[in-house]
């Protein structure tokens, strides 16, 4: 990926069907620099970081079977040129750290940011994943009795009421 990395008019790369090998991804200051349209499709990384200096170009980022990624790099959604992200038939923390990019980038007011999900494979195995899909097509995962207990601990150290049901 260095040799990739290091092209200095490099705007598009698709790597696909393992052309990316490894289970870890690290890149380096001065890689990718005119980097617009990213897609990796099918591959066995499982942990990718990156941060926002490493494409500041970056327009478009594709993630497809990518079974294996533990999340998207949280510091990809700083980068002001994105804007979108596509994953499909990814893992379910991919789907998540890719929804977490877009409700931060919302919650500091950058709505250009635009991400498409697409089937995953919890859709394929739900009950291995826990995760559900309503008929919106929306992803989510039931909360689970600890979950509810965490968030009632959580408003009654905050000075809100809680009650013992």
């Amino acid at each position: 990926m260095r040799v990739f990395g290091s092209l200095p008019n490099l705007e598009v790369l698709k790597l696909r069907e393992h052309a990316f090998q490894g289970r870890e991804w690290i890149l380096n200051e001065g890689e990718f620099l005119k980097l617009k349209f990213l897609l990796i499709w099918e591959t066995d990384l499982e942990h990718w970081r990156a941060n926002d200096t490493h494409f500041p170009c970056l327009e478009h980022l594709i993630l497809r079977n990518c079974s294996n990624l533990v999340e998207i790099p949280s510091d990809i959604g700083e980068i002001p040129t994105l804007e979108t992200i596509e994953i499909d038939y990814s893992s379910p923390s991919a789907v998540d750290s890719a929804k977490k990019i877009l409700d931060d980038q919302q919650s500091l007011g950058n709505s250009g940011l635009q991400v498409f999900f697409h089937p995953t494979k919890a859709k394929v195995y739900p009950l291995k994943f826990g995760i559900r899909q309503d008929e919106s097509g929306r992803y989510y995962q039931p909360k689970t009795k600890i979950d509810r207990l965490k968030a009632n601990a959580k408003s009654g150290s905050d000075g809100g009421s809680s009650s013992n049901s």
